[in-house]
């Protein structure tokens, strides 16, 4: 700690309660303690005093509480609760302002950054707001249901986490809230063995630490369950097997990468660092990052963490503080308990705002190996790249052996003069018009260049446009008839060639849907290069859409009739409801257009020309056999989404399906597709 920090032993603590405008000054007995969370509670501080004070004391419910520690206010909130015993004295539990959060709301908000949020929910709860640090990402939508204000804010965090990298801490700021990026979080204070009385490390695996993952998805074939499962025989055979199993709505592509990815995650030891009886510092709150210096045992460590939690005591002319930490290797267990069955919830996030053991990429699940590039790159000047290719196309969002095939084709598995001499991979000249070849520094700014322009200006410019991932649409404008890398003066032989170098890497037929998003900008990249974590496995807002599509998976028959066949508004109000929701208020359950109107009413109908449904989602069909329908005929629940651009298809569970409750699926090339009409948001 530093030596500034030294002097909090020689502190005053003062408290006084506010009551109708005459604010009394309390002697507390038995310590005082104030507690704070990174996030998810409220600031929470406990004290206790004489009866014989109470007689001098007025105070009620309600009223506030300031308590200052060595000349710094620290904490402001309002009295929840005291208790009496027999041996005289009073104890008084105050929180401060996010305790107000806690109150349920269903909220929709659009195109509004993580700040306006917080202030609009401030302002509407009668919350004082202080300094917001504000990002320039707008959330498109943010809905959220009966859920708490606190939630809401943090679902917004976590969009604004997701979209951008940056991590923002909500806290109370004696009695004002507070928002403010982990990055401006940093305290001058150091924790090393001069300044604690102890520490608890603790390394385990019996805490969310799995070294198989098997993961069970339904067949596009016939519906049946598969499983995936990742294992590691090195962890196995030191630990045993520890293993973790759950169904999830995907295809089998995008299970294996997850499952890998999970396993690269969890196969580990769960460490955690608690710190006891430190010199308090009064500037820690819940959030900050501080430098800890520590020698652990069997590891020395020296690296900046952050305060997952910390509780400052006053007590027995003492100003100390305890600490929970999180960075490098340790993580946040805070709710964890260790149950096999729990879904992996394990979070580590490093002080410099990104999640720990990320390996700095954002895997958004094509699940190519460094392994099937360098393959591919054999004895050319790109052998053994092939993590650096797979690190660049996951921030630049492309896949990653659709490039290395086009490289391949382009270089002669880069053995061609330009990549030997130029390390230029694809053809990029000096400027436009220009017959130059440009020569670049290094075989890695090269190999930037090149996933950078097949990004921008291929998947994401020319996929948008011209809705056209396929290998064929990027060779009309990437290898024209009769350009110079066209060797056939036909454009046939490029596809074809590109297509089966990427069948050589993954042992599949390229499908658009595995081209990736690509990015509109290198500052996009830039952006999800700080993101540096892996795509979660599904976000909060999935959690009860999920819930609403297994329930619905319960009841498929698919073209088995049921004796008596469940309508379709009938199927979809029951698997709503199983699944522990409220369905939207239809007038008359058993009409589509009253579901529809519903969901129009409550601001969840979305437009089927610019929403992706989600799994869970009601879907709304019109068609023959309409009559007298004003908006649809059919409803269906949305199990999941493939594909993208021409390639997307939703997948679906429907009742009153040919006299049955079957599943079904709707491509853009398909006349099924005109007749979707809407999507409510469940």
């Amino acid at each position: 700690m530093t030596i500034e920090n030294r002097d909090m032993h020689s502190y005053n603590c003062d408290v006084y309660i506010d009551h109708e405008g005459v604010a009394y000054q309390v002697h507390v007995t038995n310590g005082l303690e104030i507690a704070w969370e990174r996030k998810g509670v409220a600031g929470k501080c406990t004290f206790t005093i004489l009866q014989e004070q109470i007689d001098k004391v007025e105070f009620a419910e309600g009223d506030c509480v300031r308590v200052r520690i060595s000349q710094r206010w620290m904490f402001k909130g309002y009295i929840f609760t005291h208790s009496r015993n027999k041996d005289g004295t009073v104890k008084f539990t105050a929180y401060d302002q996010l305790r107000y959060l806690k109150a349920k709301e269903t909220k929709k908000f659009d195109n509004k950054s993580v700040g306006e949020i917080v202030k609009i929910i401030a302002k509407e709860r009668g919350l004082k707001t202080g300094t917001i640090r504000d990002s320039v990402y707008k959330i498109p939508t943010l809905i959220r249901e009966n859920t708490t204000m606190f939630d809401i804010i943090l679902h917004a965090i976590e969009e604004t986490t997701t979209h951008t990298g940056e991590i923002f801490i909500l806290y109370d700021r004696f009695g004002n809230l507070t928002l403010c990026p982990l990055k401006h979080m940093h305290r001058n204070v150091i924790i090393d063995s001069s300044v604690i009385g102890d520490f608890d490390y603790e390394s385990s695996i019996d805490k969310q630490t799995y070294n198989v993952i098997r993961l069970g998805v339904k067949s596009a074939k016939d519906g049946a369950l598969v499983y995936v499962t990742k294992r590691d025989e090195k962890s196995i055979a030191k630990w045993g097997m520890l293993q973790y199993c759950e169904n999830i709505d995907t295809n089998t592509f995008n299970a294996t990468s997850t499952a890998s990815k999970l396993l690269k995650h969890y196969n580990s030891k769960t460490k955690t660092l608690k710190i006891k009886n430190a010199m308090g510092a009064n500037e820690v709150v819940g959030g900050a990052v501080i430098m800890v210096d520590l020698d652990l045992g069997d590891m020395k460590l020296k690296q900046n963490m952050v305060v997952d939690a910390v509780t400052h005591r006053v007590e027995d002319g003492l100003y100390s503080m305890d600490l929970e930490l999180i960075g490098g290797e340790f993580v946040s267990t805070r709710g964890v308990q260790g149950d096999p069955n729990t879904p992996p919830k394990r979070e580590t996030q490093g002080a410099d705002g990104a999640p720990i053991g990320s390996g700095g990429s954002l895997d958004w699940g094509h699940g190519i190996t460094a392994e099937q590039i360098n393959k591919a790159f054999r004895g050319g000047i790109l052998a053994g790249k092939g993590q650096t290719l797979i690190d660049l196309c996951n921030i630049y969002k492309i896949n990653p052996a659709l490039v290395a095939a086009i490289i391949c084709l382009e270089t002669g598995r880069g053995k061609s003069n330009a990549a030997r001499n130029k390390y230029n991979f694809s053809g990029i000249m000096t400027g436009k018009g220009s017959m130059t070849i440009k020569k670049f520094s290094s075989i890695d700014e090269g190999l930037k260049a090149s996933v950078s322009l097949l990004s921008r200006q291929y998947i994401n410019k020319h996929g948008r446009y011209h809705r056209d991932n396929t290998i064929k649409g990027i060779a009309k404008i990437y290898c024209p008839p009769g350009a110079a890398n066209d060797k056939y003066g036909t454009n046939a032989g490029w596809p074809a060639n590109v297509s089966r170098i990427f069948r050589e890497i993954t042992g599949k037929n390229y499908d658009p849907s595995m081209a990736g998003t690509g990015v509109q900008s290198d500052e996009e990249a830039n952006r999800n290069k700080q993101l540096g974590a892996a795509n979660r496995v599904s976000s909060t807002s999935s959690v009860n859409g999920n819930k609403i599509v297994q329930i619905a998976q319960k009841y498929l028959t698919n073209g088995i009739k049921k004796p008596a066949f469940w309508w379709c508004c009938w199927f979809v109000n029951k698997c709503i409801k199983e699944a522990g929701m409220t369905p939207p208020p239809a007038s008359n359950p058993n009409l589509c257009d009253s579901y529809y109107e519903a969901y129009q009413k409550i601001g969840k109908l979305m437009n089927p020309q610019t929403y992706t449904p989600k799994p869970g989602d009601a879907i709304f069909f019109y068609g023959s056999g309409g009559g007298n329908r004003k908006h649809t005929n059919h409803i269906g629940i949305v199990s999941h989404v493939s594909g993208s651009g021409n390639g997307i298809k939703i997948h679906t569970i429907e009742g009153n399906a040919d006299n049955a409750v079957k599943s079904r699926t709707y491509g853009r090339s398909g006349a099924s597709w005109a007749r979707i009409v809407g999507y409510g948001v469940n």
